[in-house]
């Protein structure tokens, strides 16, 4: 029952985020059992041949050790996480990677707690607010988040906790005007008598989040349409847009174009629940302020609670894209001065920076993957921007802090690590010869095992 019954009763999926052995747990335990029945039924078994009782369970014992110690020889290099110090180190490189007082929002285990860890373990940070996404669907999370935390600020969120707690906060209908007059139409209704079945006033195409955020924060909030919506409020249009002050916005630090309208599409999304209702408004709030707490996402969250953002509002500072609300100024959304100083200069590296032979398990090169790949868009955005010395010092700092294996010559040409820090050097003043040793980066995927 703890083993196959439990298998198909739980069918889980092939892609797992990580092993799920704990589901077993059960079968180790009865496992264990016949392990230590086994020892006693060797020991029985020897005492026909052997007088002495103590003699033959000694034996038994003896023998049966032998089981472990191989199986500790031969997997303890796998095993060992001596010198590893990664799972920490990320938490760290996500922190450097904002701005006094910031904002973040994460999402997933291993963006949250690690960050977790080292503010309230190690004392990095603590001015950083680190927000998961999945925890903001619930009351008692908001609760806590309106409340200072060590050195950081409150987060900005002006609803009570009646409504944030209540129906009106959990989720608000996205209706667009467009949607309401295509059903009419469909329904032969003639656009003279539009104006009896919505209220022609409240739908918009171009909504002001401030305003909308307001009347939200009411609780009763349902303009008139033609749809069964219950007691949900309603969000009456699609795009949201924040007046921004052009002149008290700290441009240059944000590596972003001024605009004095942000506009928000929350596209085909046909409602907004807790998290993002909350994220909302922390927009509105923080425009309200200038723009003087940084708010960030970290690159590992789901595109889908980016609310669109993301092709035009994001900066990328290291593993945070910043929401800016200006166009960013470089290729890729990349503040290359923010990246630069942050991965250069600031990242840790899990203990490969001591030991390049520590194990690395499924897990952690896979988190070394991400460093890499957005190494990889700082060093693009820098030859882009002609920055061609920080571009090679970029690449050499992850070619050598993350170990490749070693690959052929006819995969892609001479690759190996001491081969190729030598051939980056000599094209120093080449962004073509550049971007190929881009290239090369993107196909090592393999570490040390």
């Amino acid at each position: 029952m703890t083993g196959l019954a439990i298998i198909l009763y739980l069918n889980q999926t092939p892609f797992e985020p990580r092993e799920r052995d704990y589901a077993y747990a059960g079968s180790f335990y009865a496992f264990a059992i016949w392990v230590g029945m086994g020892v006693a039924g060797i020991s029985l078994f020897l005492r026909k041949y052997l007088k002495n009782t103590t003699a033959a369970a000694s034996i038994a014992t003896v023998a049966a050790l032998f089981v472990p110690i191989q199986m500790a020889s031969q997997n303890w290099d796998d095993h060992d996480r001596s010198g590893r110090t990664l799972a920490r180190d990320t938490g760290m490189n996500y922190l450097s990677c904002v701005g006094e007082n910031a904002i973040l929002f994460t999402n997933g285990d291993n963006d949250t707690y690690p960050l977790w860890y080292v503010q309230e373990t190690e004392g990095f940070r603590t001015d950083v607010r680190v927000t998961n996404l999945s925890f903001l669907q619930t009351e008692w999370y908001i609760d806590q988040l309106v409340r200072p935390a060590y050195e950081s600020k409150p987060l900005p969120i002006k609803w009570t906790r009646p409504l944030y707690s209540g129906e009106a906060g959990s989720a608000a209908f996205i209706i667009s005007r467009q949607e309401i007059e295509n059903v009419l139409r469909q329904n032969k209704i003639p656009p003279v008598s539009f104006g009896t079945y919505y209220d022609v006033n409240a739908f918009k195409d171009t909504l002001s989040l401030k305003q909308t955020m307001e009347s939200l924060r009411t609780g009763n909030f349902k303009p008139v349409n033609p749809f069964n919506t219950g007691n949900t409020q309603i969000i009456p249009g699609n795009v949201l847009a924040l007046d921004v002050d052009t002149t008290l916005v700290d441009w240059k630090s944000i590596a972003a174009k001024p605009a004095a309208r942000m506009y928000i599409n929350l596209g085909d999304k046909s409602a907004l629940y807790r998290q993002e209702l909350m994220i909302l408004e922390m927009l509105g709030n923080i425009n309200d302020d200038n723009w003087q707490r940084p708010i960030h996402f970290a690159t590992t969250i789901t595109p889908s609670l980016y609310m669109n953002l993301q092709d035009s509002n994001f900066s990328l500072n290291g593993l945070t894209y910043q929401v800016v609300p200006g166009t960013p100024l470089y290729k890729g959304g990349v503040n290359i001065e923010k990246a630069y100083d942050n991965m250069v200069n600031k990242f840790r590296w899990g203990g490969l920076e001591e030991n390049q032979d520590i194990y690395l398990d499924e897990t952690s090169r896979r988190m070394l993957s991400t460093f890499r790949l957005y190494f990889t868009q700082l060093v693009g955005a820098l030859i882009d921007a002609g920055e061609n010395d920080k571009a090679l010092s970029a690449l050499d700092k992850v070619t050598t802090m993350i170990p490749p294996l070693p690959c052929t010559t006819a995969q892609t040409g001479c690759c190996s690590p001491e081969h190729t820090t030598v051939w980056v050097k000599r094209i120093r003043l080449r962004p073509s010869s550049l971007k190929l040793a881009i290239g090369l980066m993107g196909t090592w995927t393999g570490f040390h095992d």
